[in-house]
């Protein structure tokens, strides 16, 4: 399709100018200039300079500017940024990667990373922020609630529910 594609169920191979849209699950590769939106789940590779949205979850790998979806398990590379509420897997971003539940893998951004939980690791130029730490930060600000088990590294470390709940360069529970 030269501009644009609706899709009731994309399997295989899309291919849009401008947008495309997946009214039932995508399994496949689907690539346009601008906007892919799926109402259903996503199997495979989505590919975009601009907006990936999915309302519900997607499994396999995204590329983009702006990744927006309620699950992700896989592979993550967004321009600006991305935003879910489980991610599990890899997610680098330029600016910020926000998670609203629970993170599993690994989270890299140029700016910051958010999330509920975090299993695994998160590394940002500027800051890393999580409620519950299981894993490592490594950044120039990293903050957490809560260490279960884990480490921080960088010039200002937060964990609050230690005795020492601010240390520069390393902080930790072990």
């Amino acid at each position: 399709n030269v501009f644009y594609f609706d899709a009731p169920k994309a399997y295989g191979l899309n291919f849009a100018g401008l947008a495309g849209v997946t009214r039932d699950k995508m399994i496949g590769f689907q690539t346009t200039g601008l906007f892919n939106y799926a109402m259903e789940n996503v199997y495979g590779l989505r590919a975009t300079l601009g907006l990936n949205l999915a309302r519900k979850n997607v499994y396999g790998a995204e590329i983009g500017g702006v990744g927006l979806r309620e699950k992700i398990c896989g592979l993550d590379v967004e321009f600006l940024g991305a935003a879910q509420r489980e991610m599990c897997g890899l997610q680098v971003s330029l600016i910020a990667n926000v998670t609203d539940g629970k993170s599993y893998g690994c989270s890299i951004s140029g700016g910051t990373n958010l999330t509920r939980t975090m299993n695994g690791l998160q590394l940002a130029f500027i800051f890393n922020g999580t409620e519950e730490l299981n894993g490592a930060q490594i950044g120039l600000v990293n903050f957490t609630d809560y260490c279960a088990s884990g480490f921080q590294i960088g010039l200002i470390n937060v964990i609050m529910s230690n005795q020492v709940k601010v240390l520069p360069f390393v902080n930790g529970y072990f």
